[in-house]
């Protein structure tokens, strides 16, 4: 999937005017969804049901972090390398 399908929701003029802090915040919302995800279940929960919700969670998960890479594309390819 090529970065132009999320354009229409994420302009270019719109991403580069997002701060570092809303980057974190960004991120910190995938982390967070990620701590809830593996936070203790109660004893009664069913190891198959438990199973299928942490799937989805974590699919659910990949796909934000993938998103948020193709979005992160254009700013990273003006920061320096640095060694």
């Amino acid at each position: 999937m090529s970065g132009n399908v999320l354009a229409p929701l994420f302009p270019q003029h719109a991403l580069a005017a997002l701060s570092r802090e809303e980057w974190d915040l960004l991120f910190s919302s995938v982390r967070i969804r990620l701590e809830q995800t593996v936070a203790v279940f109660p004893p009664e929960a069913e190891p198959a049901e438990t199973m299928i919700r942490v799937r989805a969670d974590v699919q659910e998960c990949v796909e934000a972090l993938r998103k948020l890479q193709i979005l992160m594309a254009p700013p990273r390819a003006g920061w320096r390398a640095t060694d």
